[in-house]
């Protein structure tokens, strides 16, 4: 048996199961442990089809590491297998191009992520690849429509026969339920038992609504990441220690002087980011390298501007913070502060010198493992003492923004602010570092920033109807404004 056929089959036969549960067993009152065991019936179905499937296809649709436990998981991918592609080798209301395209895409969705890669780079270069990209978003609204089905279907079950173990079950049910995945009736569950919902609660979805409130109208936090320059204002205008710079140079103006950072005004990622710490040795930020003369400098900056790599010849040139005391030039560590208006979620270390390496920190000073890479400690400054947190805390404080990662980097005598952020990269690289998101490497810290974002959001609405004021901020968003009517 194939991999469609058994899909068909197996998917075919649950659908059915389900569908003859909710039109006689629930309309009957059947007893509650009568209903738990016709579930477990079909959850013991499910477990004998994967058993046969792996025993007769060449390979699975996907890695299935252990069986899956629960008719709600299952139904997810349901037409992945069978209304995409049925048994009988018949579309239903499919043409024969879009079921190709369909087969193409599931055979994708099975690779590893390189494979993968590869694979839909070879379909860029066919003229079919915009139709490639129409058929995966229909097939997801297809799947999701059917995921959310089924999700009702077992809600309206367990309401229905479930006594004292409802609200266990519903937020059990509950928990794999996204923002924009509730309705009505589920919303009615949640207010009248109380029920939790983590997972419409991430700082992954406050972000994307944040960034779409951003579209639509003014946010207090717009001009603050603006630009660097404008972040060096602000921190001026509240007395936040920060190194001194200079804006808006083109190359052909720039002075290589020891002690000294270049960076360009629009760049990321640490590209056309150089350390001066004279003018033969220079030190390449982005390729953790040995950069050679100012002159090499000069001619690969000028090559990243032709090919747009950075694209405005303006720079920033700016104090040179080293974690040791003058003569000595060694590039300070960065302290990266989740920060949720007062509070504190974690904090980012990097060290960019000899080699780029993370540590993550709790604010009780312990390091935060799991599932991240684990370096050596040798050039972590250590987690942040409480005088470095209670800045971060006030720095927070001053700006009505749920969420804000406040950059600082950490010099042999202070710290001095780098760049506010709220949104942070770091997991679209591809490369050996990439995916450094404590959130995306640790899905429970999503939850639990989610949940902080939303508390520190009812802090800003307390203060706000107390009167606070946001004087420093005010101005600022005025300064910034004016100059931007200007140009």
């Amino acid at each position: 048996m194939g991999r469609v056929e058994w899909g068909a089959k197996m998917f075919d036969t649950i659908k059915s199961a389900m569908r003859r549960i909710v039109r006689e067993e629930v309309t009957a009152c059947m007893a509650e442990a009568e209903l738990a065991d016709k579930l477990s019936n079909i959850t013991a179905l499910i477990k004998q089809n994967i058993a046969e499937y792996q025993q007769t296809a060449d390979r699975p649709a996907c890695d299935i590491k252990e069986p899956l436990n629960n008719v709600a998981a299952i139904a997810v991918s349901e037409d992945c297998c069978s209304r995409y592609t049925p048994s009988d080798g018949i579309a239903r209301n499919i043409d024969s191009e879009s079921r190709q395209m369909r087969e193409k895409i599931l055979t994708i969705l099975a690779m590893n992520q390189d494979d993968a890669v590869q694979a839909i780079g070879a379909e860029m270069e066919k003229d079919s690849f915009s139709k490639l990209v129409d058929e995966f978003i229909l097939m997801k609204s297809e799947n999701r429509e059917q995921y959310l089905e089924t999700l009702n279907t077992l809600r309206l079950c367990i309401i229905k026969q479930y006594g004292l173990e409802q609200k266990t079950l519903l937020t059990k049910l509950f928990d794999a339920v996204t923002l924009d995945e509730f309705d009505r009736p589920q919303f009615q569950d949640v207010s009248l038992m109380r029920l939790p919902i983590f997972q419409a609660s991430t700082l992954s979805s406050n972000l994307v609504r944040r960034r779409r409130m951003r579209q639509l109208t003014m946010v207090p936090e717009a001009y603050l990441t603006y630009n660097k320059k404008f972040g060096e204002r602000f921190a001026k205008m509240a007395n936040i220690p920060c190194p001194k710079s200079q804006y808006g140079l083109r190359l052909d103006e720039i002075v290589p002087i020891p002690g000294t950072v270049i960076k360009p005004l629009d760049g990321a990622s640490s590209r056309g980011v150089y350390l001066i710490r004279n003018t033969d040795q220079i030190w390449d930020v982005q390729k953790f390298a040995p950069a050679g003369s100012w002159n090499d400098v000069v001619n690969t900056l000028c090559r990243d501007l032709e090919i747009g790599a950075i694209h405005h010849d303006s720079f920033l040139v700016q104090q040179y913070i080293s974690k040791l005391p003058p003569p000595e030039y060694v590039p300070a560590n960065d302290y990266k502060f989740y920060t949720f208006y007062g509070e504190i979620g974690a904090i980012l270390e990097i060290s960019r010198y000899p080699k780029k390496e993370y540590w993550w920190w709790n604010t009780e000073g312990k390091q935060i493992k799991g599932k991240m890479p684990l370096y050596p400690l040798e050039h972590s400054m250590g987690p942040p003492n409480e005088q470095q947190l209670a800045l971060a805390r006030s720095v927070s404080l001053m700006v009505p923004c749920p969420h804000l990662r406040i950059d600082f980097l950490v010099g042999h005598d202070r710290m001095y602010l780098c760049e506010f952020c709220t949104f942070s990269g770091g997991g679209n690289s591809g490369g050996k570092n990439s995916g450094m998101l404590l959130e995306q490497r640790m899905p429970s810290y999503d939850r639990q920033f989610g949940k902080m974002y939303l508390q520190a959001e009812g802090r800003i609405m307390e203060d706000l109807l107390n009167g606070k004021q946001f004087e420093t901020l005010m101005e600022f968003n005025r300064i910034c404004a004016e100059e931007l009517r200007k140009k």
